[in-house]
């Protein structure tokens, strides 16, 4: 973790997208910003992009079928722990089903996407309760904290 002290309180912040590949950019900024302000380090700031980046991209690809009409909403609540994002779409919903983990024996282009989320963020799990639509609720803790005189 960085220098910065991490906050007691919950904070909450929102950012509405419209599914357009260029756009993505936006949201790996906006969770890079909120990942610093948390007080996580480079390397944890840079793979909490990676899995939002990652889950937004499925979402133009999967569940609006690269349509510019859908709508990703990232809901972040920032707290003591960690980071908690949430990103909902109101396109096709995922069959959980179909999803598999990739073989390891297997080169392939592309279909890691959810693999590559649950192997950063320290909890993943799909809201599949919507009548339209996905929501991925991803969950990113703070290291535990070293106490500064070394024990």
């Amino acid at each position: 973790m960085s220098e910065k002290k991490r906050k007691s309180s919950c904070e909450t912040f929102s950012l509405t997208l419209p599914s357009l590949p260029q756009y993505l950019r936006l949201a790996r900024c906006f969770i890079m910003e909120l990942a610093d302000a948390a007080g996580f380090v480079l390397k944890d700031r840079d793979g909490i992009c990676l899995a939002v980046g990652e889950a937004c991209s499925n979402i133009i690809r999967h569940s609006y079928k690269g349509s510019p009409d859908g709508i990703i909403i990232l809901k972040c609540e920032m707290n003591e722990t960690g980071l908690r994002i949430s990103i909902r779409d109101f396109g096709e919903k995922m069959d959980l089903s179909h999803v598999r983990p990739p073989a390891a024996d297997v080169v392939q282009c592309g279909g890691l996407g959810l693999h590559i989320i649950k192997c950063i963020m320290d909890e993943v799990e799909f809201e599949t309760t919507h009548q339209m639509g996905n929501e991925i609720h991803m969950i990113k803790y703070f290291p535990p904290r070293k106490d500064l005189d070394g024990s």
